[in-house]
Formats: C-alpha cells, structure tokens, sequence
C-alpha cells in the first residue's frame, strides 16, 4: 500500500479528541535513537493496571491502528489501555528498520509497560509480521514474575522465509530473506513460551471456532496455510499446548474481525486463571 509522504501526521492530527477516548503522545529511546508512541485510554481505565501492547503488521503506521474498529472493540471488551508505536524508521520513529531494532523496540515498550506504567496485566497484540516482531522480542526478555501476561498472535507466519517460499513457490526468495538477516521466527519463540498465548489464523469455517488441528486453515491472501505459524505449531507433537489456544476466523488478512468476543473472553479467562 502505498502512502502519501506525510501521511502518519495528517492521520495523527485528525485523531478525535473529543470522544471518551483520551490520548498521550510519547518518545522512548533506544540505542541511541528514539521510538515514537502514543497511549490510548479512558478515563474509567487509566489506572486500571491493565494495558494492551500492539505491535504493526509491515507496512503498517499507529495512526492508522488508533482509528481501527476492530481495535478500539478489543481494547474496551477488555477493560483495559494501549499503547502503540511505529518500528525505527517508520513515522516519526528514527533510525533503520531492521529486525534487530524492531525486536528492540518493541522491548523497550514492554519495559516501559512493566516499570514505568507499573502494568498489573499486559496483553501483547501481534498482527501478522508484528506476531513475529513479538516472538523476536521475547526471546531476549525476561517476564516479571508479578505481572501477567496474554501473548495474541494474529495471522502470523512461521517464519518470513517460509512464508516467502511458499507464497512465489520459489525458494529463492526464502535463501535472499535468510541471506539478509530478515527470517523472523515465531516458532521457536513461541514453543518456549511460558505465558498463555492466543493464535488465530484464517480457516474454512463460517464461523471463528477452536482448532485443535490445521485441516481447517487456508491461505489468507498474504500467508499460505503452510507459512502460517498457526500450522506449523498444530502439526508439531514436540509443541507444549497447554496454554495455547488455536482460534480459527472467516476473515482473511486484509480484513478486520467483524466479532473479538471470542479473543477478549479467552483473554480474561486467562488472565482470571
């Protein structure tokens, strides 16, 4: 998709102030460089200890994020605050965006929600490449024990050089994304995984139900079935489940959930276990 230059100020200054919805721009630095950030919430949840952590699918500028139904819906369901930013070069956020810095990024927000908005309750959202951008970060992130944590991964890969080989059936895509440093992983990371985790993934189904196998999941118009995270963990018998939940959807990559009770309520009954 392309965008006009300015595209991320123009969304950001047109933002409503005058709903129940209340905003705060922020700059946290990392390594030299600085992210920008924007927190979302009402007055009623505030102080409410929890928070919602989203991280974008590629391509993807907070702003946009801000003013999507789907996300204001998961986000009230639970009661609860978010706070968003762009990857280093993307809008205001400096730097470059490799996967290193992404991954950095997206743990400095983390950081922040644990000590500085001393959250009781985080909840990390991964749309697509921000699925694997989450799988990155963890992997070098040690979660506090008096915090609890829901890890969702929305139409996410199993690994971009996967997904690449799979989508132009030609290998030579994955080796340049292997070659380059870009192949972001979300199997490991999330095998590992010690908090609950909420996968969803486009499926044959007319309407969202649990999968407890990968018969069901189809190509989303950007991820085969084959490179997608949820598939590949489902056809794993090596991968702990026990605190997964594999939610198959009708709507497809592009699409925005028409219905999030299904992932609010699983989130709040892991979160009340």
């Amino acid at each position: 998709m392309g965008y006009e230059k300015d595209h991320a100020n123009n969304v950001r200054s047109n933002i409503p102030l005058n709903t129940e919805w209340k905003y705060k721009r922020l700059t946290i630095a990392v390594d030299g460089y600085k992210i920008d950030a924007m927190i979302m919430g009402k007055e009623s949840t505030l102080g409410n200890g929890r928070w919602l952590l989203a991280s974008n699918g590629n391509g993807e500028f907070y702003e946009d994020r801000l003013g999507s139904r789907e996300f204001k819906q998961i986000v009230s369901e639970i009661n609860g605050n978010a706070i968003v930013f762009n990857y280093p070069g993307v809008g205001a956020s400096s730097g470059l965006p490799n996967r290193q810095a992404m991954a950095k990024a997206y743990r400095a927000m983390l950081t922040f929600l644990e000590k500085e908005a001393e959250a009781r309750e985080i909840i990390g959202h991964g749309y697509s490449m921000g699925g694997g951008v989450q799988g990155d970060a963890l992997n070098d992130h040690k979660l506090k024990e008096d915090v609890k944590y829901v890890f969702v991964k929305k139409q996410t890969f199993s690994d971009i050089a996967t997904a690449a080989t799979h989508l132009t059936n030609s290998r030579v895509l994955g080796f340049i994304v292997r070659f380059f440093g870009w192949n972001t992983s979300s199997v490991e990371s999330s095998k590992k995984l010690q908090a609950p985790e909420i996968i969803i993934q486009t499926a044959d189904v007319e309407e969202t139900i649990e999968l407890t196998d990968s018969s069901k999941i189809v190509h989303d118009r950007a991820i085969p079935a084959e490179g997608s995270l949820a598939k590949v963990l489902l056809d794993d018998d090596q991968c702990p489940k026990a605190n997964k939940t594999f939610f198959g959807v009708r709507e497809d990559h592009m699409t925005e959930l028409k219905s999030t009770s299904f992932l609010t309520n699983k989130i709040e009954a892991y979160l009340d276990a």
